[in-house]
């Protein structure tokens, strides 16, 4: 491969023709998270609120519900209040986990399927794991810290059959550089959780076999990883058996990652710093928001 198109990316200059036809798409979020379905409202997204607060703030005050788990674990954050109010303080963010095995078997994907193409959808991708940590599907690589923290059912691969019956096409999305299931800390700043992320053979071997295992069972058209992916040599290797599994694949850009040697007590400020001055700078220009410090780090990995 050239450098200028290298193997994570070897559609970058001509997708298929698929992916050009694919105007439209749906991106289902559905996990845990809709259990407690709560997340302040101060703002819409990221990127308002740090127009006018700092990075830290923006954290504590994160409008999405799928960062519930972190939120709670922030001292005096909304969701800890609201938490606290609606379940008490010894009703961790894990046992929510087995109402939504339960109530999730309910679900029609059929219908949802019919929806999204009578709205004109092309592709359809889905979270199969969010950051915290909640398996979407029936998987075989057990999770060394939580037990049983997964679907019973094969949601994933229901969903992809309904969808390609009806003419489109299907991606997974993967937390890969982030799983809260393998660290303690809320993630309060950039270096948090652009450097804070657990950096054992244990976390790469879990999220490497899992990458494989939605490769292997479901052919998936996308590839989406989200925030990074950990320091891995073997990850070459990864979008190799990929594209040997699905020849017409697409990979997002989303795999980038900062050296291990970064986390460390004198680089972590700086790196906060540094995250802030970035960040500042970008409002300025009316260009990107709080995703810049993902797209600083990543490679030119993918079209998305």
């Amino acid at each position: 491969m050239t450098e200028e198109q290298p193997i994570v990316n070897i559609h970058r200059q001509n997708p298929p023709a698929w992916f050009k036809a694919a105007d439209f798409g749906i991106f289902i979020h559905w996990g845990v998270y809709s259990v407690p379905a709560f997340a302040p409202v101060e703002s819409e997204d990221f990127d308002t609120i740090k127009k006018h607060h700092s990075i830290k703030y923006m954290y504590k005050h994160t409008p999405y519900a799928e960062w519930y788990a972190n939120s709670l674990k922030i001292p005096g954050s909304p969701v800890a209040q609201y938490h606290h109010a609606h379940y008490g303080d010894h009703t961790p963010y894990t046992s929510f986990a087995k109402s939504f095995q339960h109530t999730s078997q309910q679900v029609d994907v059929e219908k949802w399927a019919d929806m999204f193409a009578q709205a004109g959808a092309k592709y359809v991708v889905v979270v199969t794991k969010h950051h915290d940590g909640f398996v979407m599907y029936d998987t075989q690589i057990a999770n060394p810290n939580v037990t049983d923290y997964h679907l019973n059912f094969d949601f994933v691969g229901q969903l992809a059959a309904a969808v390609r019956k009806r003419g489109m096409r299907f991606g997974v999305y993967y937390s890969s550089l982030l799983d809260w299931t393998f660290t303690k800390k809320p993630i309060q700043t950039a270096a948090d959780m652009m450097v804070g992320n657990d950096k054992s053979q244990t976390y790469l071997d879990y999220a490497w076999d899992q990458w494989h295992e939605l490769i292997d069972r479901y052919h998936p058209d996308v590839l989406w990883s989200d925030i990074g992916y950990p320091v891995d040599p073997r990850l070459p290797q990864l979008f190799k058996d990929y594209y040997r599994a699905v020849p017409e694949g697409m990979v997002n850009d989303r795999w980038g990652n900062y050296p291990n040697w970064l986390d460390n007590p004198v680089l972590r400020p700086l790196f906060n710093v540094a995250a802030q001055i970035v960040t500042n700078r970008e409002d300025k220009k009316g260009g990107l928001h709080f995703l810049v410090l993902e797209k600083s780090n990543a490679k030119s990995v993918g079209p998305f």
